[in-house]
């Protein structure tokens, strides 16, 4: 029998699987010359048998981190989602499936202090991945949620980064053992931040990471939002942006240098630069928000582009209802990460994932609030953005129906009433769009499509003797 030495291609930064290699060499392989110290080894790839994701546990009580939580609701393509103490899909590799498992955790509140929606993606643990949302000020609560789905335990160390720059405090170190999620306040030891930004380093298997994000105006919910890390990039992309009453994007440089970055907007007529936003210098380690105002009304990309890797994350806030005899309003808050280009992608159907959403703001509020209000949500809609890169364009397959999206174009499309899949001739990006109503007012959500982490279901392997 040979050995496999670990040369790994094709597999993003972050990738967490379980796979079955089995190598057999032959002379037809390499047959080693006398003398040979450092032979020349052939290549062979192979495919993984399943791989391993984390799950998004649901919305957590910021007053009460790691104790009270209503859980998410789960689909998953392929695989069964656990509902253990860390929520994870293993996924088998099916027989013809060309494209990576989608999955999805919908997780609200349709009414209480925590009104909100997030509709995550399962995701691939990492040992380096960045958040760049929420606030740690008075009024805001932020939760950072890690997962260890694996058999081993992880350590990892969370440095901070604000408006003075990285924290001079020591990164926190906090064990997250197998199988397990810890939920941690960053006020507690980073506090009165407007835009902080958290790199989180792990060993061993690595961790799965999520933001939530809240607060409240007095006794008015400003709302909940919630997004998984993301990785540093060069050429960033976003789609799912759309107006709103206020919206940003978080931008932070992990390295040394200050950052040149430009954003621009793909529409249905292409790619325009976002005014004001053409020629940005962001100083490294210090969180930047920008203003998204000029975003138009129908769901759009937001593309970043740095001639030196940037953690992006944007943050749209609108408003509902007004409070029982006030003049404020209702708050709601959805959270933006890139998205990972894929050629093939699962989706559910339209009545599946709408009895997800109504489920979960359906559910019993977790934290009431001090006047009585109604939840419960109604009118479920989900639209599909899709963005072609900017040289290329692209022929799409949703479903039944056929799109042709112009390069740097971005189009959207209802999702399919069947579950089917979404194909592509070239790798786009895309997310999911949910709107719903509630009693309080209207809620909105981004799910990313594409699992982030894993970039091919192949290996690369060097067979030795």
């Amino acid at each position: 029998m040979s050995t496999v030495r670990s040369r790994v291609v094709g597999i993003g930064v972050g990738v967490a699987m379980t796979a079955s290699l089995v190598a057999v060499g032959t002379a037809d392989l390499w047959v080693p010359a006398p003398g040979d110290r450092d032979p020349v080894l052939p290549t062979q790839r192979v495919s993984p048998s399943s791989m391993t994701l984390a799950c998004a546990p649901g919305i957590g009580d910021p007053y009460d981190a790691g104790a009270s939580l209503a859980p998410g609701s789960h689909w998953a393509s392929r695989g069964t989602i656990s509902s253990g103490a860390a929520p994870s899909l293993t996924a088998m590799a099916t027989a013809g499936a060309t494209g990576i498992p989608s999955t999805l955790v919908v997780a609200g509140q349709g009414g209480g202090e925590l009104r909100g929606l997030a509709t995550l993606p399962c995701t691939a643990p990492a040992t380096e991945q960045w958040i760049a949302a929420g606030s740690t000020a008075v009024g805001e609560d932020l939760l950072l949620v890690l997962s260890n789905p694996s058999g081993v335990a992880s350590q990892v160390s969370i440095s901070s980064y604000g408006a003075a720059g990285p924290s001079e405090d020591s990164p926190q170190s906090v064990n997250v053992p197998a199988g397990q999620v810890v939920e941690l306040v960053p006020a507690t030891w980073f506090p009165d931040q407007d835009r902080p930004a958290f790199r989180i380093s792990a060993d061993g298997p690595g961790v799965s990471a999520w933001v939530q994000s809240s607060g409240l105006d007095g006794e008015v919910p400003t709302g909940v939002g919630a997004a998984p890390a993301s990785a540093p990039g060069t050429d960033l992309v976003l789609p799912g942006v759309r107006a709103a009453t206020s919206a940003s994007v978080r931008l932070v440089v992990p390295g040394e240098d200050t950052a040149h970055v430009s954003l621009g907007v793909s529409g249905e007529s292409g790619m325009e630069p976002l005014a004001g936003a053409e020629n940005l210098e962001v100083e490294a380690g210090t969180p930047l928000d920008v203003d998204l105002t000029g975003v138009p009304d129908a769901p759009s990309t937001l593309v970043v582009t740095s001639d030196a890797p940037v953690v992006a994350m944007a943050d749209m806030r609108t408003e509902g209802s007004t409070w029982p005899d006030s003049d404020q309003r209702f708050g709601a808050r959805t959270l933006v990460v890139p998205s990972t280009a894929t050629t093939a992608v699962d989706l559910p159907s339209l009545g599946d994932l709408q009895d997800l959403v109504k489920e979960q703001l359906g559910a019993t509020v977790m934290r009431a609030t001090t006047v009585s209000t109604p939840s419960g949500g109604t009118n479920v809609k989900a639209r599909v953005v899709l963005s072609a890169p900017s040289g290329n364009a692209a022929t799409v397959s949703l479903g039944t129906t056929g799109v042709d999206l112009p390069a740097g174009a971005t189009m959207v499309v209802d999702l399919p009433t069947q579950a089917g899949s979404l194909s592509s001739d070239r790798a786009v990006h895309a997310a999911v769009v949910v709107d719903a109503d509630t009693p309080t007012g209207p809620l909105g959500s981004v799910w990313p499509l594409g699992t982030t982490g894993i970039s091919s279901l192949e290996l690369a392997v060097d067979i030795a003797p």
